[in-house]
C-alpha cells in the first residue's frame, strides 16, 4: 500500500532542508513534487507547501525564480536525485 502522505511529507522535508543548504533547484523540485502529491490526496498540507514555495520566491525574487521554475519544474524528478546522490556523497566523504 502506498503512503502518498508520507511520501508527500517527506519530499517537503528534504525541501526544507535543501533551502537551509541554499540549494534551491533541489528544494523547488522536492516542493513542487511535494505539492503535486498534496493536491492528489486533498491535503491541506498543499497549502504548507505552497508556502514554501512562496518563501524561494521571496528569497530569490520574481524574474530568477520564474527562470528556476520553469528548469526545474520539467525535470523535477531528475533535479531532486541528482540532489540527492550528491548530497550523499559529500556526506560520505566526510566518514
Amino acid at each position: 500500500m502506498k503512503d502518498s502522505w508520507g511520501e508527500a511529507q517527506t519530499l517537503l522535508n528534504i525541501g526544507l532542508l535543501f533551502q537551509q543548504m541554499q540549494r534551491c533547484d533541489v528544494a523547488l523540485a522536492a516542493f513542487l513534487l511535494a505539492y503535486t502529491i498534496f493536491e492528489d490526496i486533498q491535503s491541506p498540507y498543499r497549502d504548507k507547501v505552497q508556502r514554501q514555495i512562496g518563501v524561494l520566491h521571496e528569497e530569490l525574487g520574481e524574474p530568477q525564480f520564474a527562470q528556476l521554475r520553469a528548469q526545474v519544474e520539467p525535470e523535477a524528478l531528475f533535479i531532486l536525485e541528482q540532489g540527492l546522490l550528491e548530497a550523499a556523497k559529500d556526506v560520505s566523504r566526510n566518514y
